[in-house]
């Protein structure tokens, strides 16, 4: 079993990937101030119809800028079950949810884009959890590939094998490195949504051991579960 750790050292976040028992890697925040890539449970302030947007209360003194056309869909907090249900797809169908966002509501949002200036972060429900070959999307259902990656014959034998195990619960965007590790290992080690446990474990070990880092969200992810988010 996969658990990934989150916990602050020296006022810097540090995350843990733990796998049978055993530590696979381990991240130290850079300590620069971006935000990019955290998640947060964040609380509406106000919606701003004029500019078709909403602010939000990331907590500790941070705001985020929400677009409501790129998002039609939010995460409200207390509708995630959705998100393990079947029949979800998000914000990919641009459909609109039959719920107002008002101010008070509670999201899950993830930072798109740093603060600029004057202007404040932007957040979206639209989340990404990158792994060593691949990106897991919430919100994005499509499968999509590194624009780096040109075999297109090697995409379409890869797309073929993720439809045979992903939902429209999530998407997968393979990586650019992907390109240059078996095609059936990134596809399934990368990823335990669509692959589980037992299953990867013998293919690991057919692989001489741990290959990169399992999980979604390796050391080089982002989001770190929300490593600054509001509890």
């Amino acid at each position: 079993m996969d658990q990934l750790i989150v916990t602050k050292w020296k006022d810097r976040s540090l995350t843990a990937l733990l796998s049978d028992g055993h530590c696979r890697s381990l991240t130290l925040e850079s300590g620069d101030e971006s935000l990019l890539g955290n998640i947060y449970i964040g609380k509406v302030k106000n919606v701003v119809k004029n500019i078709n947007a909403a602010f939000i209360d990331l907590g500790g003194g941070k705001t985020g800028y929400f677009s409501l056309a790129e998002n039609p869909v939010p995460l409200y907090t207390d509708e995630l079950n959705q998100l393990c249900s079947f029949g979800y797809s998000g914000n990919s169908e641009k459909k609109v949810s039959p719920r107002k966002l008002k101010a008070g509501d509670e999201l899950l949002v993830q930072v798109s884009r740093d603060a600029l200036k004057t202007k404040d972060p932007s957040v979206t429900c639209c989340l990404n959890f990158p792994g060593t070959y691949m990106v897991l999307t919430v919100g994005k259902p499509q499968i999509g590939f590194s624009a780096k990656i040109k075999d297109n014959a090697w995409k379409e034998k890869v797309r073929e094998e993720l439809l045979t195990h992903k939902d429209e619960r999530f998407g997968l965007i393979v990586r650019t490195n992907g390109a240059s590790a078996s095609m059936l290992y990134p596809v399934r080690a990368g990823n335990p949504a669509v692959y589980p446990e037992p299953a990867r474990r013998e293919e690991r070990d057919a692989f001489g051991g741990h290959h990169g880092r399992a999980g979604v969200c390796g050391a080089d992810c982002g989001v770190a579960g929300g490593r600054e988010g509001r509890g």
